[in-house]
């Protein structure tokens, strides 16, 4: 589906780009895992109007102008379409109005007329190239795919720097499933204007799509960096950390950020739910009984202490999870679910080597327990250490071949070797 992300302001990407890259403010980002949602790019910049009324005319078109865009920065879209269709009367040729009153259209969710109004402004001035991208727009959101295509690259053709229609090529592609082609377009988005993140979005999602999650997660690093306070990347990134990495600890921290910043947001809840419930009962086997006797430890057992530190890790809070493994671990050395809890912990901070040794531990106390070698494997792979997490999920398999995560996971490190099974 189609989602148009303002990814930064005009005036923000304006000052910090060379003159000869060409941007506009609202750029395209689109990612099957997002919201579809329509919201074209307004800030067109139209060749000067081609008006060859009598100049009383052209004041009286020009001042119906000036009061549609009024209408419509007050949200009145009815009236200023009104205005704009005067405007139109009194001076047909003056592709501005088109270009206008095509915009309060789409405003007014009337996208088959603003499909007319931008392909009127194209015949009248066929070089104003954001048409073609609004346009586009336009055609996706209809289901016209290759129409949507051509007016991209009818937009590239016209300005080859126009990192804008890249952007917007590349999530075309995405949605397509062609995600080499999408690639090349967001490499080319970003070479234009690094400082934007549906470059790094878009290029996350065609990873996805390869099965190169790790890259995938470094885009997403960089698309937060740059814009942090867009609620869909979080949930996106959280997707990959969980669905496709296993890793529910992140993916729960990105949920908790993605509701923060969108807190009515049913889809981010419901996913959070799903994190936290495997966090809490697919880590960690049934609570084993303490080695002490209950005598000897204090008012909590070593299995509170690990209940409160997932609680903790529920909320983000890693480190402190990890002051509570520690307390568990204290009471009882040989309590192989603090040794899994923390290695947990430990991978979420990106504290890698901590986390294997970890795992190594609780392997030793309980080598039966397959999902300990599910997340052993993982942190390989964040390791890079491919061949190694291959071995850990094929004896995950071998203990619970009904675990279905691990035979992704396994299909992850594969691809990262470049072998199929």
């Amino acid at each position: 589906m189609l989602l148009l992300v303002a990814c930064g302001g005009g005036s923000q990407i304006s000052d910090t780009l060379p003159p000869e890259v060409k941007i506009l403010p609202t750029i395209a980002a689109l990612t099957p895992l997002a919201i579809p949602t329509l919201l074209p790019a307004l800030s067109a910049k139209p060749l000067p109007p081609t008006i060859t009324s009598t100049p009383e005319v052209t004041l009286s078109a020009n001042s119906h102008l000036q009061s549609g865009n009024k209408y419509v920065t007050q949200g009145i879209y009815q009236k200023a379409i009104e205005e704009y269709d005067e405007a139109i009367r009194l001076s047909p040729q003056n592709h501005i109005a088109y270009m206008k009153r095509g915009i309060a259209y789409v405003r007014l969710g009337q996208v088959e007329r603003a499909i007319q109004d931008y392909t009127e402004v194209i015949r009248l001035a066929p070089s104003a190239t954001q048409t073609y991208v609004n346009r586009a727009f336009l055609y996706y959101h209809i289901g016209q795919s290759e129409k949507a295509l051509k007016d991209l690259q009818e937009a590239i053709r016209l300005e080859p720097r126009l990192a804008e229609a890249f952007i917007a090529r590349s999530a075309l592609y995405n949605d397509l499933g062609q995600y080499e082609q999408s690639i090349q377009d967001s490499d080319k988005a970003i070479q234009l204007a690094p400082q934007v993140a549906a470059g790094y979005s878009n290029r996350a999602t065609a990873y996805s799509g390869l099965g190169q999650y790790e890259r995938a997660i470094e885009d997403y690093n960089e698309a937060i960096r740059l814009n942090p306070v867009y609620p869909t990347l979080y949930y996106n990134r959280g997707i990959v950390y969980g669905d496709y990495l296993g890793q529910y600890n992140l993916a729960l921290g990105d949920m908790d950020k993605a509701i923060d910043l969108d807190p009515n947001n049913a889809k981010y809840k419901e996913y959070r739910k799903k994190a936290a419930e495997l966090v809490r009962n697919v880590t960690l086997p049934s609570p084993a009984p303490t080695t002490q006797p209950s005598t000897q430890i204090s008012e909590r057992s070593a299995n509170d202490y690990v209940e409160k530190g997932i609680d903790f890790a529920e909320q983000g809070d890693h480190e402190g999870a990890i002051g509570q493994y520690d307390e568990a671990i204290r009471l009882d050395p040989r309590n192989s679910n603090a040794y899994i809890a923390r290695g947990w912990a430990y991978a979420a901070l990106g504290r890698y080597e901590r986390a294997i040794e970890d795992y190594d531990e609780a392997i030793s106390l309980d080598p039966h327990f397959a999902r300990t070698y599910d997340n052993r494997g993982n942190t390989y792979v964040n390791l890079g250490q491919y061949e190694r997490a291959i071995e850990d999920y094929d004896e995950a398999i071998r203990l619970d071949p009904q675990f279905a995560r691990t035979y992704n996971n396994r299909g992850v490190a594969y691809k990262a070797l470049g072998q199929h099974e």
